[in-house]
């Protein structure tokens, strides 16, 4: 909910002051600056007159093509007012065809952006010890540095929660003004160069993933047995791998570590006086190491680790082969006894960690989203798919990390468009002293959907967060267009003026406002809407989405509010029994009278 908390606060501030501004500022600079102007006049002769003549010629062009679409305007209004059934129908179409170019643009959590690096994530074999993971990751640095764009390389391994066959590779860019490729034209390469490496399984993104998750696209496959949930999981990578946009397909269950399991035989170790607690200590400090000192060199300090070399550590052999001290004494000496002689071994594999979601045993399954694809397409298709798969009672496959989070943040973000609309309504139902003239007003908010979906559909840009907060942002921006237009039709109304003609009066009278207001907050948006400057591709949704509503609810708003309004008035007319304005009595007959 606190996602765009900081831009909230600086828009609702700006508003604050600019109204403080409208009631102070402006009249006092209205009454010093502006004077009756003159009529510009006729074109003068002479070169030093040009630039007053092309001013004179850009102002009349202006205003004749105002004048002429002022008066289309108003024969288009009279012509709305006469065919009130036929606008709405148009109206309503409009509305439900946006509605079905809406489920048609792919929806992301928030816009991928060139922010001028490259981040991945690979994985060895499971049997990788440290030197081949390092080898593996050499060789892909290799690769990596084949490209003209890549500056710098910043390769990690292993970790303290993070085994040493996996590891990280950071490829940082030189601005995007300074090469010729996107980072979206890269990754697609990049992941395919380094799929030739043998034994090198890698994930190739924008950025490390959040929300939890490894990945863009992860599900959660649970249960209570963890075969069976091993087998849905494994079904549902199949159709996971089948999906459109679908890449790096994961299985956390699928990259099992090979292990050697030691079995005492408990009683003999208790006749040798050997505890499988000290068995364990003995074996796990002679492979693993014990840090027994740490050496200082100038400012860093080095763990001094003692541990059998790596030739005699190699195999089940050498384990058989380790001796551990006996607790008993015999003639006072103590005696030693290999471990092959007390317990049996062999080689398995477990998994590397064991995955639990609400005391449920748990497979991941999750997958990145090739460039040109956005998470829709990809949870759409498994969706679609699900019903392929036989899921017993008790198991279930749910959405997890940035999907997760993506379903959740969008369900709070109709949640506060809701809670706008509800305010909106009070707050008009309060100035205009009317429930029925608000409704007609936000009429504006559905048809400035139609547009900010049109325009996106058009571009080919993706529905996210950031296009969301555009449309929250045009619930509070639309509806001044009709409160102008239905505030001075209802002025003309008490002046004794038919409900007719004051809407041919108010609607050529606030059309000049209206699209000074509207054209001046398009253009304020369009440098987002180009994609100009780092960063500009997570901003242009929104300012798509604010265009775009705009301009398709600035044009219908002119012509279907009006409609609505009559025929809202009409309802409230019959309700009360009376005209819902009232005529106003000037102060002077009240005087004579």
């Amino acid at each position: 909910g606190r996602f765009f908390y900081q831009f909230g606060i600086t828009v609702a501030g700006a508003v604050i002051i600019s109204l403080f501004v409208a009631f102070t500022l402006t009249p006092m600079l209205s009454s010093r600056f502006l004077k009756h102007e003159p009529e510009l006049g006729p074109y003068r002769p002479g070169l030093i007159y040009l630039p007053g003549n092309l001013l004179k010629w850009i102002l009349r062009t202006w205003n004749n093509f105002f004048n002429g679409f002022n008066d289309r305007y108003k024969t288009t209004l009279e012509w709305v007012l006469h065919h009130r059934l036929a606008t709405l129908i148009i109206a309503t179409l409009a509305f439900i065809g946006a509605l079905g170019l809406g489920s048609m643009i792919p929806s992301e959590f928030t816009p991928e952006q060139d922010q001028n690096q490259i981040y991945i994530s690979f994985k060895a074999g499971p049997d990788a010890s440290l030197e081949e993971t390092a080898n593996l990751a050499a060789i892909a640095e290799e690769k990596i540095r084949m490209y003209p764009e890549v500056s710098h390389i910043l390769t990690s391994i292993g970790g303290e929660q993070t085994p040493v066959n996996e590891g990280t590779i950071l490829v940082k860019l030189p601005p995007k003004s300074e090469r010729k490729r996107t980072v979206f034209e890269l990754i697609p390469l990049v992941r395919q160069d380094l799929s030739t490496i043998a034994g090198f399984n890698p994930q190739v993104a924008t950025e490390a993933s959040e929300g939890g998750g490894s990945q863009t696209v992860e599900y959660s496959v649970r249960g209570p047995d963890l075969n069976i949930t091993k087998l849905i999981a494994s079904q549902f990578e199949d159709i996971m791998r089948q999906a459109p946009g679908a890449v790096d397909v994961q299985n956390s269950e699928k990259q099992a570590r090979p292990e050697i399991q030691i079995s005492m035989d408990r009683d003999v170790a208790n006749d040798l006086g050997l505890s499988v607690a000290g068995v364990a200590t003995t074996i796990r400090n002679l492979i693993d190491g014990v840090v027994i000192s740490r050496l200082k060199d100038v400012n860093e300090e080095y763990d001094i680790r003692l541990q059998l070399a790596p030739e005699y550590r190699k195999n089940i052999d050498d384990i058989a082969r380790i001796k551990v001290p006996s607790m008993k004494k015999v003639g006072g000496e103590n005696y030693l006894f290999e471990v092959g002689n007390i317990a049996e071994m062999k080689w398995s594999s477990s998994p590397n960690e064991i995955r639990r979601y609400n005391r449920q045993r748990e497979v991941r399954v999750g997958c990145n989203v090739a460039t040109g694809y956005a998470t829709s397409n990809i949870s759409d298709y498994l969706m679609a798919n699900l019903n392929k798969i036989n899921i017993p009672p008790g198991y279930d496959i749910k959405p997890v990390g940035m999907l997760q989070i993506m379903g959740e943040s969008f369900a709070s973000i109709f949640m506060a468009m809701a809670l706008a609309i509800i305010f909106i309504y009070l707050l008009l139902a309060s100035q205009f002293e009317s429930f029925i003239d608000p409704l007609a007003i936000m009429l504006s908010l559905p048809l400035a959907v139609v547009g900010a979906l049109l325009l996106m559909f058009i571009v080919q840009a993706k529905l996210s967060i950031v296009s969301l907060i555009g449309i929250v942002l045009l619930m509070g921006l639309v509806t001044k267009n009709a409160i102008l237009l239905i505030d001075y039709a209802k002025q003309q109304r008490r002046k004794g003026i038919n409900r007719h003609d004051a809407l041919l009066i108010a609607g050529p009278v606030r059309l000049r406002p209206i699209l000074m207001t509207t054209l001046a907050m398009i253009f304020g948006m369009l440098p987002l809407a180009f994609g100009i400057g780092p960063g500009a591709e997570f901003r242009a949704p929104m300012a798509i989405a604010i265009i775009g509503g705009l301009i398709s609810s600035t044009l219908l708003t002119l012509v279907v509010v009006p409609v609505v309004y009559t025929i809202l008035d009409d309802i409230a007319a019959k309700l009360v029994g009376h005209e819902t304005v009232q005529r106003e009595v000037e102060e002077e007959a009240d005087q004579s009278e």
